[in-house]
């Protein structure tokens, strides 16, 4: 089974994707609300692929990926996705980092899922 952290901010985001990854995929998910409380679960705790928003509080998202690429956890080849209705060319050009991927929110919930799905195959 397949292990999932949820990074986010809003609540109802995290629920929405929670059940979406466990109902259709049947993965385990683990959430957090921010960029700090991620990057110690990922200190933690072994992951499939981590999905992080980018704006919270305490720690970006994109800092939240720095971390994990770049300091000692266990996560550090673990597959990304940035969700944000943020993503410019500059926030991509400054996380031109080896499987680092990106989608758009608002998102469409099977598009979601089936993406998800291929980025752990």
């Amino acid at each position: 089974m397949s292990k999932v952290l949820v990074v986010d901010d809003e609540k109802e985001i995290q629920e929405v994707i929670k059940d979406l990854l466990t109902t259709r995929l049947l993965y385990q998910v683990d959430t957090a609300n921010n960029g700090l409380e991620g990057f110690i679960k990922a200190k933690e705790n072994k992951y499939d692929l981590i999905v992080t928003d980018h704006k919270m509080p305490f720690m970006l998202g994109s800092a939240l990926i720095v971390a994990v690429r770049y300091m000692d956890n266990l996560n550090k080849e673990t597959p990304m996705v940035l969700l944000t209705a943020f993503i410019s060319d500059e926030l991509k050009a400054s996380l031109d980092i080896d499987n680092i991927h990106f989608m758009e929110k608002p998102f469409d919930s099977k598009a979601l899922v089936e993406y998800l799905r291929d980025l752990i195959l």
